[in-house]
């Protein structure tokens, strides 16, 4: 059933990015609108500029429209992204399920070949055998280990986040660093 809710959706978004390649883009818009803007401070009559000043309200209608147009994609699509992931997370949860029991399997059929003593059984399409893993080691004491056997780390860790407060407080840059902000876009 959700596969289908996707691909609907899927098919919608297509449609709708097919007929707005066609249309004016926001960027040819914005074009018009400062050619506009040009037009009205050289206009030479008042009925030239009426007229202009009404081009330019259509135009941001138009713009709004464009605007509209874009945020109903981006939520379209922010949809579609959360859908597949939460579809991603029910087949890796869905995955789990034979792992599990290829496990279990293995473990039953090791057991039944050490409780029988037998190292190799085959059959007409399959030969198992028994074979030792690699060896592990699990560590109970670190301070027992004898030195030759410990390899010490160290690990830079630079606290962004505070320099951004420090940043935030004083005005200070701190050296060798760049504070840089972006500008987005938040949809309400």
């Amino acid at each position: 059933m959700e596969l289908v809710a996707v691909t609907a959706l899927d098919n919608a978004s297509r449609a709708f990015m097919d007929v707005a390649r066609h249309a004016s883009t926001l960027y040819d818009l914005d074009s018009y609108s400062e050619a506009l803007m040009s037009a009205l401070d050289s206009a030479e009559t008042p009925e030239e500029q009426a007229q202009l000043l009404a081009e330019i309200d259509l135009n941001d209608l138009l713009v709004q429209g464009k605007v509209e147009a874009y945020v109903a994609v981006i939520e379209s699509l922010r949809w579609l992204a959360e859908g597949r992931k939460a579809a991603a997370r029910r087949m890796a949860d869905r995955a789990k399920v034979p792992e599990n029991a290829v496990l279990r399997l293995k473990e039953r059929l090791l057991e039944h070949m050490q409780r029988t003593g037998q190292a190799r059984i085959e059959t007409d399409q399959f030969t198992v055998r028994r074979q030792l893993n690699p060896p592990s080691a699990e560590v109970y004491d670190e301070s027992i280990i004898p030195p030759e056997f410990v390899e010490i780390r160290t690990e830079t860790h630079i606290k962004v986040k505070d320099i951004i407060a420090h940043f935030r407080a004083t005005g200070e840059v701190v050296d060798g660093v760049t504070v840089s902000q972006r500008e987005g876009v938040r949809i309400a």
